[in-house]
This record gives C-alpha cells, sequence and structure tokens, in this order.
C-alpha cells in the first residue's frame, strides 16, 4: 500500500512551507554533490540539519514512508566518507515526489 501524502497532511501552511524549505536544502545539496561529486562539511551540515528536520515533521504528520525517506537521506549524508551522488539524489527525488506531487492522492 503506498504512503502518499499530499501537503494537506501537515498540520497547517507554516509547516508545508517549512517542509518546502529543508526539501530544496537537500535538493541543493544533492545536486551540488552530483555536479561537483564533492560535498564540504559545512553543506553536508546543513543537509544534514534539513534532513533531521524533515524527519521530525514526518513523524508528526505520521507519513511512514516518508519517515524511511528521511532516515535514508541522513543515513547516506551521516556516512562517513563521501555521499554517493547518485543515491542521494534518489533519495531526495523519491521524499519530493512523495511529499509534494501533484499526482498524491
Amino acid at each position: 500500500m503506498a504512503d502518499l501524502t499530499p501537503p494537506d497532511a501537515f498540520a497547517g501552511a507554516h509547516l508545508i512551507a517549512e517542509a518546502h524549505e529543508e526539501l530544496r536544502v537537500l535538493q541543493d545539496a544533492a545536486a551540488d554533490l552530483e555536479n561537483s561529486r564533492t560535498i564540504d562539511a559545512e553543506d553536508r551540515a546543513t543537509a544534514l540539519h534539513a534532513a533531521h528536520k524533515l524527519l521530525q515533521l514526518l513523524e508528526q504528520s505520521g507519513t511512514a514512508t516518508g519517515v524511511q525517506h528521511a532516515r535514508e537521506i541522513i543515513t547516506t549524508l551521516d556516512h562517513t566518507g563521501l555521499p554517493q551522488p547518485e543515491r542521494l539524489q534518489e533519495q531526495v527525488d523519491a521524499l519530493a515526489h512523495l511529499l509534494f506531487s501533484d499526482t498524491a492522492q
């Protein structure tokens, strides 16, 4: 059973805006990593912070699949060494699709 969660599942417009902002940070980090094949400590810390904030929002909204995606992103970013660019991009894209896709039912 798919756990598609439209934006109105969040408990208010401020949470939707916050989720969008944190997701944008993750999208930027994934794109930068894919383009440069590197990520500096500050950018990694910023992306990890955004992933943790998204995890908290998703836990509050009861979005099990979203929580799983956020945890996978955290694991990827928290792993020692350079994250695999394609993996991070796929994980962020999956979370974005789950949360904010026009096709979410």
